[in-house]
């Protein structure tokens, strides 16, 4: 729920979040792999059995709980998050759009740095 692979209402959803009025400052619960990428976005919703505290969403991101335990312990984890930073990644990476440039740079750098120590 709410994590990638969006189905159609899922992404109509969380575009209506990111343009709702207050969006640079909402709280929200981010799914991130082991490497930090974000998998999953949900805004924070007090009250909520679902969407009130960091492990009931990690539960509503992954209903299933063998999966949910096997990837908490490759590295999955929910944090809270402020703002839409998180919210526009899901989106670009949902879209396909997901630029590696800053990665790969870093990655080419340390290339070249390596390639001449001794």
């Amino acid at each position: 729920m709410f994590t990638l692979p969006l189905t159609r209402s899922e992404y109509q959803k969380l575009i209506a979040d990111k343009y709702r009025a207050g969006a640079a400052n909402a709280a929200g619960w981010a799914l991130r792999d082991g490497r930090g990428q974000v998998y999953g976005w949900h805004r924070h919703e007090a009250g909520s059995e679902q969407w009130a505290h960091r492990d009931n969403a990690f539960a509503a991101f992954i209903p299933d709980t063998r999966r949910r335990h096997y990837l908490a312990r490759i590295g999955h984890a929910v944090t809270a998050t402020t703002g839409i930073d998180e919210l526009s990644d899901l989106l670009h990476r949902a879209r396909g759009e997901f630029d590696n440039t800053a990665h790969q740079a870093a990655v080419d750098g340390d290339i070249q740095e390596g390639m001449f120590e001794l």
